[in-house]
C-alpha cells in the first residue's frame, strides 16, 4: 500500500488545486529473476491501483489555466517489466523495458502523460575509487488528452482550419482537405502517411 501528500506546488501554485486529496495506492507485484553467474534475467508482472491520482492535465481542473493539477479517481498502471544483465570483468552492462497500460479505471482511456512503453539501458563501470553509471532512458508517446487523439479531434482541427484555407486561397488547384491522426501507436515517418 501507498500514500502520497500533494506538493504544495500541486495545490498552491498558479496551476494548482487546494483541494487536491493525498493519493492512495494498492500495489501488486509477481517477479521471476534468473540468474547464472554473470548473466542474468528478469520479469516482473504489476497492477497498481491509485485512488485520487494527482495528474497535470490539459484542458481540465480547476485552476483557470490551460493545464491544471487535479485528481484522476481511479487509475491503473499495470504491465509487465523484462531486466536484464551482463557483467565481464568489472564492467555491467543491464536494461529493462516495461510494457505498460495506464488507465483511467473508470474510462478505461489512457492517463495523460503516461507513456505505455519505457526503456532503459546502462553501463557501471568502477574506476578510480568510484561506481561510475552511464545510463539512458526513453518512453513511447505521451498524450495531452486522455485517450489520445480521436475522431473528434481532427473534426475539430478541420473545421478551424478549413474555412482559413478558404479565405487564403493559398493552393490555386482543386485540392480536398483532410484532417487525421496516424493512430496511437503509429508514428508518421513518410510523406504518405
Amino acid at each position: 500500500t501507498g500514500f502520497h501528500v500533494p506538493t504544495l506546488f500541486q495545490r498552491f501554485s498558479a496551476y494548482g488545486d487546494s483541494s487536491l486529496a493525498p493519493e492512495e495506492s494498492l500495489n501488486k507485484e509477481l517477479g521471476l529473476r534468473w540468474q547464472v553467474q554473470d548473466k542474468q534475467l528478469g520479469v516482473a508482472v504489476y497492477r497498481n491501483q491509485i485512488k485520487n491520482l494527482v495528474a497535470f492535465t490539459r484542458g481540465q481542473g480547476s485552476c483557470g489555466q490551460t493545464s491544471c493539477y487535479l485528481n484522476v479517481d481511479r487509475a491503473v498502471l499495470e504491465g509487465i517489466t523484462l531486466s536484464g544483465a551482463y557483467r565481464w570483468n568489472q564492467v555491467k552492462a543491464y536494461g529493462s523495458v516495461d510494457f505498460q497500460n495506464p488507465h483511467n479505471e473508470k474510462t478505461g482511456k489512457q492517463l495523460q502523460r503516461r507513456s505505455k512503453r519505457f526503456a532503459t539501458a546502462g553501463v557501471q563501470l568502477p574506476a578510480v575509487g568510484v561506481n561510475w553509471d552511464a545510463q539512458v532512458q526513453t518512453a513511447s508517446r505521451r498524450y495531452d488528452k486522455e485517450g489520445g487523439v480521436d475522431i473528434t479531434d481532427c473534426e475539430a482541427i478541420s473545421r478551424a482550419v478549413d474555412p482559413i484555407l478558404d479565405e487564403k486561397d493559398p493552393i490555386k488547384e482543386s485540392y480536398h482537405f483532410e484532417v487525421c491522426s496516424a493512430g496511437l501507436e503509429r508514428a508518421l515517418k513518410r510523406p504518405s502517411d
